[in-house]
């Protein structure tokens, strides 16, 4: 099943599918995917599979297959997350942002070859650059905690070589192979790095990025980034700027994390707000309803709508969504509480994954648009 949000930004179109397998096969998945890509013309800057990480290789190879056979470039970067489908199948799904232009020309969004043997998506609009990093990893160094350094430093020397700077990041996706058990150690080293000069580079005033920390593994490396960076232009009609705190939840560097709750970027005259990872957090920073997924369900999901709500949005404008859930039970436990909510069908891809604390049952990322 793909659903499949449209925002017409003026000169183009932008595209949120999300896949989902249902018990079907990968190779069923990316056949439909393809097709729908390719109907509507369009240009992928961004794309994440969830499965398994011994069926990277399979399910990878269909999508593949399912591309080419639609005249479409597979070399195009995906990021492929172990994230444990909750269904059967050798995938749980996938996410697709994209764009069309009404021209008909080409979209300006080319493949870049980046420092580090990586590969990144660079879009280039009127009044504004984007460039998108897609499985930034610090494979190599010795411990988890020098992975991730290096996986920092390599994303921004991947920025800088075409122009941007750290300060440039507005969305961050972090995968941590074991979370648990050394997410403490990964916090010091992003907040180190998040207060260097020479790290951030020009504009180092410039706000945290939002961002999800969560469960994955990413190529089997203790942990794996993919990085969204904004360069815009003066008077381009193109800013984006963060939401710290909601009414709801305070700054997450209160308690250590430096991330921003939200980000919302402004272009073609509407807003787009990329909300963090988000799971059952007051206000003070404490997990709350421990061992009760329907009740963290609903903390989780009413403090996703707070920050959509102060931006004028509401749960119909959601566009994409990704899930976590720490077991079969914490998903049960999210479908009773929507279910019991009758809130219009959420493009959402669930999976298995650890969310950032033991007693945190399930998290919730998502892109809404005004």
């Amino acid at each position: 099943m793909i659903r499949i949000r449209v925002i017409d930004r003026g000169a183009y179109k932008e595209y949120f599918l999300t896949a989902v397998a249902g018990g079907g096969s990968a190779k069923r998945l990316f056949g439909e995917l393809a097709s729908v890509i390719s109907k509507r013309r369009i240009v992928a800057i961004q794309e994440i599979a969830y499965g398994l990480e011994r069926d990277r290789g399979r399910v990878l190879a269909a999508r593949n297959k399912a591309y080419r056979s639609r005249g479409l470039d597979a070399a195009v970067p995906v990021t492929y997350v172990q994230g444990e489908p909750l269904e059967k199948c050798d995938a749980a799904g996938a996410r697709i942002w994209g764009i069309r232009m009404k021209s008909g020309e080409p979209a300006p969004v080319t493949t870049v070859k980046c420092p580090g043997a990586l590969r990144g998506r660079l879009w280039e609009g009127e009044g504004f650059r984007l460039l998108y990093l897609p499985e930034v990893l610090g494979s190599g160094a010795m411990g988890a905690p020098r992975q991730a350094e290096r996986m920092f430093w390599n994303a921004q020397r991947a920025l800088e070589a075409y122009g941007f700077s750290y300060s440039c990041v507005v969305r961050t996706w972090i995968y941590i192979k074991r979370l648990l058990d050394w997410y403490d150690d990964f916090n010091r080293v992003r907040n180190a790095l998040y207060r260097r000069r020479d790290f951030l580079g020009r504009g180092h005033a410039a706000v945290l990025p939002a961002s999800t920390g969560i469960q994955g593994s990413v190529r089997r490396a203790e942990c794996a980034m993919d990085v969204l960076a904004v360069d815009a232009k003066k008077g381009g009609g193109v800013d984006f700027r963060p939401v710290l705190k909601t009414a709801r939840q305070g700054q997450a560097f209160a308690y250590r994390s430096a991330f921003s709750r939200a980000m919302v970027l402004r272009a073609g005259g509407r807003k787009t707000i990329h909300v963090s990872g988000t799971a059952s957090i007051d206000g003070k920073g404490d997990t709350v309803f421990c061992g009760d997924p329907e009740a963290q369900s609903r903390q989780t999901l009413d403090s996703v709508l707070a920050i959509l709500k102060e931006q004028g949005a509401g749960p119909k404008d959601i566009l994409s969504a990704t899930l976590y859930c720490k077991d079969r039970e914490a998903y049960a436990g999210w479908r009773r509480h929507v279910r019991r909510r009758r809130l219009p069908a959420l493009p959402v891809v669930a999976v298995i994954g650890d969310v950032c604390r033991p007693d945190l049952l399930v998290e919730l990322e998502a892109v809404a648009a005004v």
